[in-house]
This record gives C-alpha cells, sequence and structure tokens, in this order.
C-alpha cells in the first residue's frame, strides 16, 4: 500500500495515467521524488 521507490508513479506516467503515491518513511519518499523526476525528463528528452 505505500509508494516504495516509487515504481508503479513511473510506469502510470508513461502510460499517461494518473496515481496518488502515498509513503510514510521520508527516505523513501524522498528516493521517489527522485526517480519519477528523473524518468519525467528522460521520457521527454526522447
Amino acid at each position: 500500500p505505500f509508494m516504495g521507490s516509487g515504481t508503479t508513479a513511473i510506469v502510470a506516467r508513461r502510460f499517461g495515467r494518473d496515481y496518488i503515491g502515498i509513503e510514510c518513511s521520508p527516505d523513501y519518499c524522498q528516493m521517489a521524488r527522485r526517480r519519477i523526476e528523473a524518468s519525467s525528463r528522460s521520457l521527454f528528452a526522447e
């Protein structure tokens, strides 16, 4: 039920879907944000 490293959110964005991510660990939240932002940049760079 938690966001974890953000893989589901990344895939949702690639398919143009909305998502809601909930994570109680600040460390995982920060990691997921970085991964999602990085995947967004690479998605638009292609």
